[in-house]
């Protein structure tokens, strides 16, 4: 996928179906849940991928707790994927690594990586 077809992460967002629903009529606003209007499989691997990385990032730990306390864990999980999303795009758009990651696991990995691709 080109990196450059969604000009802005909440365009990212609505792609996979994690943006909010929102009705408008007679001039009021209600908001809504996800509108699921997107790829099933990438709101899958996200939600997948949010389950794993609240344990291990304390960042997106935080994030979730501070919703699971307001609105429980669904809506907490669903929330952590779209930031999620929101992070890879900034990563993506901006060729750079991620932040807030553990400096010395990454460290390990690609000393992993670089004994695998050696000995193969």
């Amino acid at each position: 996928m080109d990196k450059r077809r969604f000009s802005t992460p909440w365009k990212l967002v609505s792609y996979a179906g994690l943006a909010p629903s929102a009705r408008e009529s007679a001039g009021k606003t209600k908001t809504g849940g996800i509108t699921k209007q997107g790829s099933p499989w990438l709101r899958w691997i996200l939600v997948q991928c949010a389950l794993t990385a609240v344990k291990y990032d304390s960042r997106l730990g935080l994030f979730y707790t501070r919703i699971k306390n307001k609105k429980g864990h669904s809506k907490a999980i669903v929330a952590t994927a779209k930031e999620l999303l929101v992070i890879i795009w900034y990563m993506l758009t901006r060729n750079e690594l991620y932040r807030n990651m553990n400096k010395q696991r990454y460290q390990q990995k690609l000393r992993k990586l670089e004994h695998t691709s050696i000995s193969n």
